[in-house]
């Protein structure tokens, strides 16, 4: 008699493959009131900073922060802003966790944002074809090109907005996060922590 084996079985030794995941050590990530404060090179727990739910989707977020003062210098004009603001912006690129169904969600928003770009320039460029015959050429042209405007800046915002508070050469400051993301976290600064 023929024994029948099951072909997506595992592996009879499969149990010992099987790796435990480490627990989460926050060798870079402290708490500092209810600040998160984020060294170089630090990996967040994956507990989503918009919710506080564990999770296991991240989102890449690229953001920049600068000091309050700039925004002072739209109010000279803003070419000041143009020419200053680059000079002491700080960009970042972070893996944050983030829900799925949140995720989702703002991916679902940006595809809209995309489909909107397009149906905008294929307007404006219908609009061009026309010879701007007519006199609501020119409020139809100006309302189709801040539709499409608008829309290409949806479907370019980050996944995550994060509230950041500071940035330095080492560490990064967010603010306004769940208290659940900030449970368990040890002090900042940790050479104070170390000393006491």
């Amino acid at each position: 008699m023929a024994v029948d084996l099951n072909p997506y079985a595992p592996p009879p030794d499969s149990e010992s493959l099987q790796l435990d995941q480490e627990q989460w050590l926050s060798d870079r990530v402290w708490r500092d009131g209810n600040l998160m404060v984020i060294g170089r090179g630090a990996e967040l727990r994956p507990r989503c900073l918009v919710t506080g739910i564990d999770t296991d989707c991240s989102a890449d977020v690229w953001s920049y922060w600068q000091p309050r003062w700039v925004y002072l210098l739209l109010l000279l004009w803003c070419i000041p802003y143009f020419v200053i603001a680059p000079f002491v912006r700080r960009y970042l690129r972070l893996k944050v966790p983030i829900a799925p169904v949140l995720l989702a969600k703002r991916q679902r928003q940006s595809t809209r944002a995309r489909f909107i770009a397009v149906y905008a320039a294929v307007g404006l460029a219908f609009l061009y074809q026309w010879n701007g015959a007519g006199v609501w050429f020119l409020p139809l042209l100006s309302a189709l090109g801040l539709v499409f405007f608008v829309a290409v800046a949806f479907a370019r915002a980050p996944l995550v907005g994060l509230q950041i508070e500071r940035i330095d050469d080492e560490t990064l400051t967010l603010r306004n996060l769940p208290k659940r993301c900030l449970e368990g976290l040890p002090d900042w600064p940790p050479s104070q922590a170390l000393n006491e």
